[in-house]
């Protein structure tokens, strides 16, 4: 009897170390945060930071994937990417949405740190009357 229960005991430990093993091997996801916005623009811009819209993203690339609406219209929507801190909003570039299109993973030029104080200022160079409503997700 006693043969048999060590016997038991090696295959334990056999098992524990293969799922052990196992388990650090694999490899593991990694999620990258994501934020939605949404905005109604009726002449040229919507400022996320006055607004009080934060997203929080992980230090890499920001990237904005969404789309805009402005039936009849013609003049794109251009999103900035700031951070809201005490002073002057240092700003992460700027992308090009387009106008009555779908975009994705358009990547903002400057990397940014991980914080959860980022806002997206939707403008326009100029305004037609046409009110443009614009929605997605900010994310890394």
């Amino acid at each position: 009897m006693c043969m048999r229960n060590k016997s038991f005991g090696s295959l334990v430990s056999v098992f524990m170390m293969f799922v052990i093993a196992s388990v650090s091997i694999l490899p593991f996801a990694v999620v990258a945060a994501s934020s939605p916005y949404s905005f109604t623009m009726t002449y040229y811009v919507v400022d996320g930071c006055a607004n009080s819209q934060f997203h929080t993203l992980d230090a890499g690339t920001g990237k904005l994937s969404g789309s805009t609406s402005a039936p009849y219209s013609t003049i794109s929507v251009q999103y900035e990417l700031q951070r809201d801190v005490f002073g002057p909003n240092p700003s992460y570039g700027s992308v090009n949405g387009g106008i009555n299109t779908s975009f994705s993973n358009l990547a903002f030029p400057t990397s940014v740190i991980s914080a959860s104080n980022y806002c997206i200022i939707a403008y326009r160079n100029s305004s037609d009357g046409i009110t443009v409503n614009g929605s997605g997700t900010l994310h890394n």
